[in-house]
């Protein structure tokens, strides 16, 4: 969705707003992954 969004301020002329929710975007990414790898890293049962 914030791609689409991303996309619709590119096309309105809004290359700013369009950049910021890349960046959003990238953040809500690299998060997932950190996530991802987190979830893959703790037992299950949350028990070192």
């Amino acid at each position: 969705m914030a791609e689409a969004v991303g996309e619709i301020l590119r096309r309105g002329g809004d290359d700013d707003g369009a950049e910021r929710i890349g960046a959003v975007i990238e953040a809500l990414e690299a998060e997932a992954e950190y996530l991802t790898r987190l979830s893959a890293a703790t037992p299950i049962g949350g028990r070192a």
